[in-house]
């Protein structure tokens, strides 16, 4: 167990910087600000580097600090303050390591392909929905990181149940054309979802941008399916279409 009061701390200043992708990368670190979803991580087996506990919370967590004395730092309140991103902290952060990517190559059943998903909160619930689902493997094309604190909370530890590969659109579309599985594109002029009775073992399912969709390279090489809706509704959020074509899809056998 270590005590650090300094927000010198080289520690400490690399933690504080792990809310930019650039140093999440860099580090192969990010933070998971949760007490649950650190409770669960643990329980998993996940790979984390510390648990940072508030100096003022530590009757809270006596048990994690018991089990897990080697992994812990008690900070000071200034010195937590300048790790959390949080306006109102649970009082424990846990800083983890970056799991390795998928291949995409491996990758077999239903996956997810995201293009330009840009919103943490749309990315998070997308997350989750694909946990939910059964859309284990995800792949992302120039997209907010799966590791922005605001993903990671919004996902409810979907994070550390998915497989995860970030690509550009050129090796997508190496692998679409290989033929190894039949690709769904989410467009407002799409065939009708619910016309599709029977899909493949192996489906990719791409959600595009939130303003300006599917790339055209990749929609060239797709199907187009559509949610069918009320016509004085323009579009859905991309979260809500991902979420009702998954579940769709995943109730097809």
């Amino acid at each position: 167990m270590e005590r650090i009061t300094s927000v010198n701390n080289n520690k400490i200043v690399m933690f504080s910087k792990l809310t930019d992708k650039k140093y999440r990368d860099e580090y192969g670190l990010f933070l998971l600000e949760n007490y649950k979803l650190t409770l669960e991580a643990l329980k998993r087996g996940e790979d984390i580097e510390c648990l940072i506990i508030d100096e003022d919370k530590q009757e809270k967590f006596e048990k994690i600090m018991d089990k897990f004395s080697d992994k812990i730092i008690i900070s000071s309140n200034q010195v937590f303050s300048k790790i959390s991103d949080t306006v109102t902290s649970q009082g424990i952060i846990a800083v983890c390591k970056i799991k390795e990517e998928t291949n995409v190559s491996s990758m077999s059943g239903k996956v997810l392909v995201l293009d330009r998903i840009q919103d943490a909160g749309n990315m998070g619930t997308i997350l989750r929905s694909a946990q939910g689902f059964g859309f284990k493997n995800v792949v992302m094309i120039d997209c907010v990181s799966v590791y922005n604190p605001k993903v990671i909370r919004s996902s409810g530890g979907s994070i550390f149940l998915l497989n995860f590969a970030n690509i550009k659109t050129n090796e997508l579309l190496f692998h679409i054309k290989r033929g190894n599985f039949a690709v769904f594109s989410a467009d407002m002029n799409g065939k009708n979802l619910y016309q599709i009775t029977k899909i493949p073992k192996n489906i990719m399912l791409v959600i595009g941008n939130e303003g300006q969709g599917i790339s055209e390279q990749i929609s060239e090489q797709s199907e187009s399916i559509s949610i069918p809706m009320e016509p004085s509704l323009e579009s859905l959020n991309a979260a809500v279409s991902a979420s009702i074509i998954m579940s769709y899809f995943s109730s097809l056998k």
